[in-house]
């Protein structure tokens, strides 16, 4: 499996502008012979969208983007895309989750919802997310992949995907990230 990690630099705010890059960043992985396509984490609303996340109309339009691109995705193509999912039933005074999810042949065939949030330094997900409670994991082609999340920082394992070839250790290296902005 061919797989492409598209770092974009989203815009806070800008859903529509967030997804076109998300669409133009799948048709060139795809292009170059891409199975499957990682986004970074809330690249649809941008992040740190803050407020925003609070707004219903705002929440609205993030499920929205992730409806029309898992509509318009050419087929032979996975994306994994993070957005701000609505919470059934409205949640408290939260109204989202901080979301993953697994768009292929036309639909979303799997969401994942962040149930380790920061709130520490920079990070105030607990002011503005609900917990997830599960974890996922999604068969492609016979392929497992399974999302993973161990801890926010510099040991953090967005996603670990095994083949029946080969699979990526448990500790992949990561890189070393000056101690003044975290602390263990």
């Amino acid at each position: 499996m061919r797989v492409a990690l598209a770092q974009i630099n989203p815009t806070v705010g800008d859903v529509d502008g967030n997804t076109a890059k998300v669409a133009a960043w799948t048709e060139e992985a795809r292009a170059g012979g891409a199975e499957l396509v990682i986004f970074p984490e809330l690249c649809i609303p941008g992040y740190p969208a803050e407020d925003l996340y609070l707004k219903p109309h705002f929440l609205a339009a993030n499920q929205r983007a992730v409806e029309r691109l898992a509509a318009d995705l050419p087929p032979g193509i996975t994306i994994l895309v993070g957005f701000a999912e609505p919470a059934e039933g409205g949640g408290d005074y939260r109204h989202a989750h901080n979301s993953l999810a697994v768009l292929a042949d036309g639909a979303v065939r799997a969401v994942y919802r962040k149930n380790r949030l920061p709130n520490y330094s920079v990070f105030d997900e607990q002011r503005y997310f609900i917990p997830g409670s599960e974890a996922a994991s999604v068969e492609m082609g016979g392929e497992g992949m399974t999302t993973r999340v161990t801890r926010s920082g510099p040991s953090a394992s967005a996603a670990s995907i095994a083949t029946r070839a080969e699979s990526i250790p448990p500790e992949i290296p990561r890189p070393t990230w000056p101690k003044p902005f975290f602390s263990t």
